[in-house]
């Protein structure tokens, strides 16, 4: 992770900050599954092969890496209106190679009246 931050932007009225990083998950894992189909032939016998139809193929299920990277920017004017814009993506090697990757966006925007209205922050007691 990684951040670079700067204040008095713009003739003083701005401050930036950009933070970005990568992330890197790892698990190993392998799970093989089946069950049967239908009443079992012999009662008590808890057996793939005493169903009284074909069970299904056993089921893989593997679990390997997801690799992230995110960011975030930061900004704001005179310390009364903010703005902060974020982005995620997630690669997982356990979902198929064309649905591997998933974006997550954001932003959100602030105001601070009390700091932006002069008559407000005049009439404020400190």
């Amino acid at each position: 992770m990684a951040r670079i931050h700067k204040e008095g932007l713009g003739n003083g009225n701005f401050n930036a900050s950009l933070t970005g990083g990568v992330e890197q998950y790892y698990r190993k894992d392998y799970i093989v599954s089946a069950s049967t189909k239908g009443q079992f032939l012999s009662p008590f016998v808890f057996a793939l092969k005493n169903g009284s139809e074909v069970p299904d193929a056993p089921a893989e299920i593997r679990y390997a890496t997801k690799i992230s990277v995110f960011g975030f920017l930061d900004l704001s004017y005179k310390n009364y209106l903010y703005l902060q814009v974020t982005a995620r993506n997630d690669w997982s090697s356990t979902l198929a190679e064309a649905y591997n990757s998933y974006f997550y966006p954001s932003a959100n925007l602030s105001y601070v009246f009390s700091d932006g209205i002069p008559a407000i922050r005049e009439a404020l007691p400190w």
